[in-house]
């Protein structure tokens, strides 16, 4: 049976000239990707505040008016907020209070009298802030909408629904390019983004920038997974490694580039449009790139595959039998035939195959491990992705931090293909990140010893790279054929479930400063160590059946007599059962 791999391999080229044209182009959407993934550390940085009194601008203008001091701005501060001592860097020193304001009341009749007396209204009592002013320097959403002090959560809860916008994006424009095409799918994509993103930059209230920020995620998301699947598809099976590898660099490039846009633009709204406007390139995709012959072949349209897989063959000086192409139409016309039989006699939903892999125990548990993995991989990834606050300059500790994934991704697409495999790849990964996450707290944020400090945080996430590369290959090859697709969905499910909780695990920070990094490190560790019961699949063949998927990992006793592997009794009795299970199953359809 010929595929389109074959056709790849064998006449048009896997990687050739048109390919690597089409590659180039989706490149570029790597880094706006990249940019809005880690553009919260920008748009939520902590500014100094300080509480605006309403009492202030009469005092200011009466300072001001007799002369009463050569710094009134001081001055009214000293009347209006008391002094905390806060921890910066090694040292500590007192400051204005962000949250609190005495208590006072400004009135004509004893306006003088506290212009007289300094002490007069310095009592001890206190308010809470209704309103603040802030250092301007940078502007960021916490100053739009007053996000600091008790509201400080909603910056995290933002970032939250923003990831949690990416989930919904999956459930919409997986099934949507699927039916309809990745083109289609990919300008419907970005043209929600271009209404959404723009809500989410003018919004005037917290609530509509809450709308955007989920709308515009799941859009965002809807852009990468069908600019990842279009530029797998449009290669061969020996090159979509190097593409993926080379499509996570242009990622990282971004990620690092967004610091120095940020460091020379610092109000917020321009940051996050920068970010958008590169998305828009992918508008002239519709015209520069084809649509995936694989997705056209795979819904019947040969007709459209024929002509752009000749289109490619010209392109990279490649004759195309036209033998193929009637070996095709044969197929598909069988497939189609077979596939309207099948449906007309059984329906296999959804629900039904994710009850096959958590029926049977050895598919189960690998199914668990492996949502546990992936959900650590995206808690530790955004973790280390937001949590800049190590000390030293924030651009440049963003600007590594990107940078650091690139030597991360070759290390991964090396070692997994080395005796090191998935396994021990991915437990390395985690070990790392498991052991710097915690000893960094041990270095100071200043000081002689900050380089320590940052060199650990970036060795940590050095090792989420490596995960975060390695777990969605291995997990897909966990699964056996027939319940594939369901088992990768639950596991990326759990990932995003992951993501969405790390920006609130980082508000820990506010108990106990350590506790968000130790807590990955635990999470970190414990999926590391997971992982090595889960087999490995580097250079095997992997399962097609239930039966083969609850088989693949098992125990192996080797035969003394014939020399050969055998199946335990207690495996061989587990898939007796499987058979059975199947027989009913069949039985229920006919």
């Amino acid at each position: 049976m010929l595929s389109y791999d074959d056709i790849l391999k064998l006449w048009v080229g896997e990687f050739g000239t048109y390919q690597r044209r089409c590659f180039v182009l989706l490149c570029v959407t790597a880094f706006p990707i990249a940019m809005w993934s880690v553009s919260p550390v920008f748009l939520h940085a902590d500014t100094e505040h300080w509480c605006k009194v309403p009492e202030s601008d009469t005092i200011m203008s009466t300072c001001i008016a007799h002369n009463i001091s050569e710094d009134c701005i001081r001055y009214t501060k000293d009347l209006t907020i008391p002094l905390e001592k806060y921890q910066t860097g090694c040292t500590s020193e007192w400051r204005y209070s962000s949250c609190y304001a005495y208590d006072i009341n400004v009135t004509k009749e004893n306006l003088n009298l506290l212009m007289r007396d300094f002490d007069y209204f310095n009592t001890s009592v206190v308010v809470q802030c209704n309103d603040w002013m802030y250092d301007t320097s940078r502007t960021t959403v916490n100053q739009e909408f007053g996000l600091v002090c008790d509201k400080y959560y909603m910056n995290n809860l933002a970032t939250s629904l923003h990831i949690a916008g990416a989930m919904l994006g999956y459930f919409i424009y997986g099934p949507l390019s699927d039916r309809f095409g990745r083109l289609k799918s990919l300008m419907i994509a970005v043209s929600t983004l271009v209404v959404f993103g723009t809500l989410e930059i003018l919004a005037p209230s917290y609530l509509l920038f809450a709308i955007g920020r989920i709308t515009a995620g799941s859009s965002r998301f809807g852009v990468y997974s069908i600019v990842f699947v279009l530029m797998v598809e449009h290669v061969g099976p020996s090159k979509r490694g190097m593409v993926i590898v080379i499509f996570y660099v242009c990622y990282c490039i971004g990620y690092a580039g967004l610091a120095p846009i940020a460091y020379f633009i610092r109000e917020w709204r321009f940051v996050q449009f920068i970010a958008n406007v590169p998305a828009l390139f992918a508008f002239s995709y519709w015209w520069l790139i084809p649509e995936s012959p694989r997705w056209l072949i795979s819904v019947g349209k040969v007709d459209e595959a024929e002509n752009i897989i000749r289109k490619i063959g010209r392109r990279n000086k490649a004759d195309v039998p036209e033998k193929i192409f009637e070996n095709m139409y044969m197929q598909v016309k069988e497939e189609s035939s077979m596939n309207e039989k099948q449906a007309s006699t059984r329906k296999e939903p959804i629900a039904r195959a994710a009850m096959d892999i958590f029926r049977f125990p050895n598919m189960r548990k690998k199914c668990s491990i492996a949502c546990f993995a992936g959900a650590s991989v995206y808690i530790s990834y955004y973790a280390f992705m937001l949590n800049t606050n190590i000390g030293g300059n924030l651009y440049v500790n963003v600007a590594l931090s990107g940078l650091i994934e690139i030597p991360a991704y070759i290390t991964a697409a090396f070692l997994i293909e080395t005796w090191f495999g998935r396994r021990y790849t991915f437990f390395g990964g985690a070990i790392i990140c498991a052991t710097t996450a915690i000893s960094g707290n041990f270095f100071p944020k200043c000081g002689s010893l900050l380089w320590i400090r940052t060199t650990l945080f970036l060795i940590g996430k050095f090792g989420v790279g490596i995960t975060y590369f390695i777990v969605w290959t291995y997990m897909t090859e966990l699964y056996p054929t027939t319940v594939r697709s369901v088992g990768v969905s639950i596991n990326c499910m759990c990932g995003m479930l992951g993501a969405v909780f790390a920006p609130q695990i980082l508000l820990l920070s506010q108990v106990w400063e350590p506790l968000p990094m130790c807590l990955i490190a635990v999470c970190k560790m414990t999926a590391g160590m997971l992982v090595l019961l889960l087999p490995e699949t580097r250079g095997r063949k992997l399962p097609e059946t239930i039966e083969e998927g609850e088989a693949f990992g098992r125990k192996e006793n080797k035969s003394t007599n014939k020399g050969k592997f055998v199946i335990s009794a207690v495996n061989s009795a587990q898939i007796i059962r499987i058979k059975h299970y199947k027989a009913m199953k069949d039985e229920q359809f006919i």
